[in-house]
């Protein structure tokens, strides 16, 4: 550092999804305000995302191994994964098993009692890397 240089740590908060170039300020007691304009570019944040389940439909009393796919995910990295459908607050279904293929897949084995409400389910899934729902 020097009279020409200046060294700053600054913290951006996570409001800043999208890419934005910015403006550089700097005041000094002797120069007052001095500004660099769109100087400065902070990319976006990549937040994790479920993509695709494979197969997306099944019937009452079947078991099903299905593929979860997700973009920007850590599922390798995290330990704990937890995985699981929902219909409402109500009706939960955990996988029979659960295997991590890569950082953006999750094969899991369903099974479907002939008691379940016929319909759409989320597709839910945490990680303590991601923390992911």
């Amino acid at each position: 550092m020097n009279d020409n240089q200046i060294v700053a740590d600054i913290t951006f908060s996570a409001n800043y999804v999208d890419p934005k170039i910015l403006d550089v300020n700097v005041y000094t007691d002797n120069n007052g305000t001095l500004i660099l304009y769109q100087s400065f570019t902070l990319l976006g944040i990549n937040f994790p995302i479920l993509t695709n389940i494979t197969p997306n439909t099944s019937n009452k009393l079947e078991t099903l191994s299905v593929t979860l796919s997700g973009q920007n995910t850590h599922f390798t990295q995290a330990t704990g994964t937890t995985l699981w459908l929902s219909q409402g607050s109500k009706t939960v279904i955990y996988p029979n098993t659960i295997n991590t293929i890569t950082e953006t897949e999750i094969e899991a084995e369903f099974s479907f009692p002939y008691y379940l409400q016929a319909g759409n389910y989320d597709v839910n899934t945490f990680t303590l890397f991601d923390n992911l729902h």
